[in-house]
């Protein structure tokens, strides 16, 4: 197999002895210019369709690793376009990813680990319900879906922040959060220090006084408008129905973690 040998800014590839060749994944009789061999991959994809005729595209294994590389690259950049994370902040998820995957592809009990190692999440609910948010609309997680979900999660602005939260607690999915979705997540939070009936009216009753409080339009549930309009008045209402998001210690802490054993 032969190789492509760099001289300065260019890149001059000997001539080749078999038959799948290039970083344009065209065969040999298609091949470009050494020129062409200076630009990236898609530039040189670009320029060499005009030059196609009736040959098949076909995959070379000498220059697999560099496509690959340029695609690693090119998922990096706009993850970082598309997140409030810096570039360091993305090598280090990237870094956790890897660590917690198996082909690429982050599980829902993947997800529970990072969350209660990291966050000291212990709502199965509430978990279960952040991974389904990131993971929508498959069951399992890439990188960018882990990235652009954790940027909400770790670093959002309040009006993200407010639509994760009500998504999280929306819990069938039609747009309100009425009182048997906030008596269920309510009672999954509350500590079991009284008899389940005394536990259960309280809840009613602190049911009732958020209800009072959200309910902008008297409808008798919280609308997505309803949450936003009664967040933005008082933010500490964002996490009324049970614990979403990490606190500011825990995020630097996390942040600032090399590797997942310091969770263990």
């Amino acid at each position: 197999e032969t190789s492509v040998a760099l001289v300065g800014k260019a890149a001059i590839a000997p001539p080749l002895n078999h038959s799948r060749c290039c970083c344009c994944l065209r065969p040999p009789a298609v091949r470009p210019s050494d020129s062409l061999f200076a630009r990236n991959c898609a530039e040189a994809c670009r320029i060499i369709a005009s030059l196609e005729t009736n040959h098949s595209r076909r995959l070379c294994d000498t220059h697999l690793p560099f496509i690959m590389a340029t695609e690693r690259l090119k998922m990096l950049e706009t993850v970082i376009e598309e997140t409030h994370f810096s570039k360091e902040e993305v090598q280090h998820l990237l870094t956790l990813f890897n660590q917690l995957t198996e082909g690429g592809k982050l599980e829902r009990q993947h997800m529970r680990d990072v969350l209660g190692r990291s966050f000291d999440m212990t709502d199965d609910y509430i978990m279960d319900r952040i991974f389904r948010g990131m993971a929508a609309p498959g069951h399992t997680l890439d990188f960018p879906q882990f990235a652009r979900g954790f940027s909400v999660f770790l670093k959002g602005t309040l009006t993200e922040q407010i639509k994760f939260c009500f998504e999280i607690y929306d819990m069938n999915g039609d747009g309100y959060i009425v009182r048997e979705e906030m008596f269920m997540m309510l009672r999954s939070t509350m500590v079991k220090s009284q008899s389940e009936e005394d536990r259960d009216e309280g809840i009613k009753d602190l049911v009732d006084l958020v209800v009072r409080k959200m309910d902008k339009d008297k409808d008798g549930r919280v609308s997505m408008a309803d949450y936003e309009a009664a967040v933005q008045a008082e933010p500490l209402l964002l996490e009324a129905f049970g614990n979403c998001l990490p606190s500011p210690q825990l995020i630097k802490k996390f942040l600032a973690a090399q590797t997942l054993e310091m969770y263990q």
